[in-house]
């Protein structure tokens, strides 16, 4: 069992092996819109599961964030430990996603090819310029998908005040409750996506959580999390039946009854995550011993380039599926072609930009952003 109260890092390899599966989720989620056979079972497989995949990839994505980053980084002595932590964000997040922003420009704005994405889409400079600086959770408009970055991004630069603030767990997550709150009065005041940041910032926070009490390696509460985590959807499932199903999505005003109904929904939201990220964890620590080290080393390579392969999957996707197109491939074949060969080197592509950004920054002497001794925490 691995010792997680020493100050040693250790890497988890049930960590890359959630994370592996997040980013496989969420590309299934998007695949769905590139695929042209409506009445094959794949295309039916995603659709009937489409909303969630959706959630169930960006809360594992958002669970192991926060998860590693209080594995990374559970103290801050002082202002330079917290400068420091705010500059390694910068340097692992913004060169590559400064890339993708070109790579959009260029297939996008310049060689114009739309499938998924709208030609419609605003690629103006105002926009470019938004999403460069990571705005694009708070001023619209973003362009498709880079949402999840600017998020990321705020729940970064407010996670060494939370912890510095929080002198314990109970004071933790009373101010997560706050700050919940507050996202859904700043969404119905100014529209920006505060609905995306307080939807995942429950499951962020909890990863936080987790990791903190050492929930998956203390005798205390391991044998318990089946148990909680069935318990959990059951309750759920009570839930979706008394309310009849019905679940709103955002709250456009500040009024009573919106705010319940977005308190619901969150809480809804929330039950579903927690008790999918639990028990996938704890299936996930039973499984990884029994898995041969080639094995553990596909996740690991899928997990270390899950930050790139979300970066540029779509844009690699609209030039594959549009140059088909021009070449008059369509229908089953597109979908065939999509599936063994655009999904596939979506992960791989992920993974050598990823290994090509890491050894720039190692040809420049930046060997405080290569440490291998713990898992990655650039999302």
């Amino acid at each position: 069992m691995a010792d997680l109260s020493s100050k040693q890092k250790i890497w988890l390899h049930e960590i890359d092996v959630l994370r592996a599966i997040a980013i496989v989720i969420i590309l299934f989620h998007h695949l769905y819109n590139y695929l042209i056979d409506k009445n094959s079972f794949i295309y039916y497989f995603i659709f009937n599961f489409e909303p969630y995949l959706r959630t169930v990839g960006l809360g594992l994505f958002f669970f192991v964030s926060g998860y590693v980053l209080y594995h990374n980084n559970s103290k801050f002595d002082g202002i330079s430990d917290i400068i420091k932590f705010y500059r390694k964000r910068v340097i692992r997040i913004f060169p590559l996603y400064w890339l993708a922003i070109l790579s959009y420009v260029i297939v996008f704005g310049y060689l114009k090819y739309f499938y998924w994405i709208s030609p419609d889409s605003n690629f103006s400079f105002t926009t470019i310029i938004i999403n460069l600086l990571g705005l694009q959770g708070i001023l619209r408009p973003g362009l498709p998908i880079m949402w999840f970055i600017s998020v990321i991004l705020i729940f970064y630069i407010m996670y060494p005040i939370i912890l510095y603030i929080s002198k314990n767990t109970k004071i933790l997550v009373i101010l997560t409750i706050i700050i919940i709150f507050l996202m859904m009065i700043l969404y119905a005041i100014f529209r920006a996506d505060f609905n995306l940041m307080y939807e995942f910032f429950g499951i962020f926070m909890t990863g936080i959580i987790v990791r903190k009490i050492s929930l998956f390696y203390d005798s205390r509460y391991e044998k318990y999390i089946p148990i909680i985590s069935i318990s959990l959807f059951l309750s759920l499932l009570i839930m979706f039946k008394f309310f009849n199903g019905g679940t709103p999505e955002t709250v456009h005003t500040i009024t009573i009854v919106n705010v319940l109904n977005g308190l619901l929904f969150i809480l809804i939201n929330y039950i579903f995550l927690v008790s999918i990220c639990l028990i996938a964890y704890w299936s996930v620590k039973q499984i990884v011993p029994a898995l041969k080290s080639k094995k553990i080393q596909i996740f690991n390579q899928v997990s270390y380039g899950a930050y790139s392969t979300y970066l540029f999957h779509i844009v690699w996707w609209e030039f594959f599926i549009v140059s088909l197109n021009k070449l008059g491939i369509n229908g089953y074949y597109s979908d065939l072609l999509m599936l063994v060969i655009a999904l596939p080197l979506a992960f791989i592509i992920g993974y050598f930009l990823q290994k090509m950004d890491d050894s720039i920054k190692l040809f420049s002497k930046h060997k405080v952003y290569n440490d291998t001794s713990s898992n990655r925490d650039n999302i």
